[in-house]
């Protein structure tokens, strides 16, 4: 397996010869991913498998299959730490010889994506392309917990605030304290929904 970018491809040749490449790129060698992607640079496996189908008339169609699998770190929308979102997708792809014709196709048949064709096919475009389109508009932990403001301490693992005993709180701590166990509960309240 190979960690730099995937050259570009002759579509055809590739799909006619029913080839197979593979590889595993890093998530920061992505432009685009580098912009959603948080912490350490994960792995992600990718195979681009093409094949060709005879149709009756004689002529060929262009087919491959794009799998990728690993993760991508990404930041809660609720916490804003780190959640490794995970990919594990497989792609149908068919190829044809123009824009008009592969906006016209993928229209109507949904069981595959249609894309043009090209001598410099870029592979490392696609891969790019369906990884953002896998991955979570609004990535979020099943259960997180916000930032606390400072001078509070996180209770028990039911996540309440421990009160302070102290006569002189002021009362303006105290409402934070009050709004803070109240978002608190909507997002316990809203991950039970999840």
């Amino acid at each position: 397996m190979s960690s730099a970018l995937p050259e570009p491809i002759d579509i055809h040749a590739f799909t006619q010869a029913g080839q197979v490449v593979s590889g595993e790129l890093r998530s920061d060698r992505l432009e685009r991913l580098t912009d959603l992607a948080v912490g350490e640079p994960t792995a992600i496996h990718w195979t681009f498998a093409g094949s060709s189908l005879l149709r009756a008339d004689g002529s060929r169609e262009a087919h491959a299959e794009l799998t990728l699998s690993g993760s991508v770190r990404m930041a809660c929308t609720r916490c804003l730490q780190p959640l490794a979102c995970g990919l594990d997708e497989h792609r149908g792809l068919r190829f044809v010889g123009n824009e008009s014709q592969a906006e016209s196709e993928d229209a109507e048949d949904e069981s595959f994506d249609v894309l043009v064709a090209s001598r410099q096919f870029d592979l490392a475009g696609l891969i790019e392309d369906e990884i953002l389109l896998a991955l979570p508009p609004a990535p979020r932990h099943l259960q997180c917990q916000l930032p606390l403001a400072a001078g509070h301490e996180q209770a028990r693992a039911g996540g309440q605030l421990e009160r302070q005993t102290s006569a002189t709180k002021p009362a303006v701590t105290q409402g934070l304290a009050d709004a803070l166990r109240a978002a608190q509960a909507r997002r316990e309240k809203d991950g039970a929904k999840d």
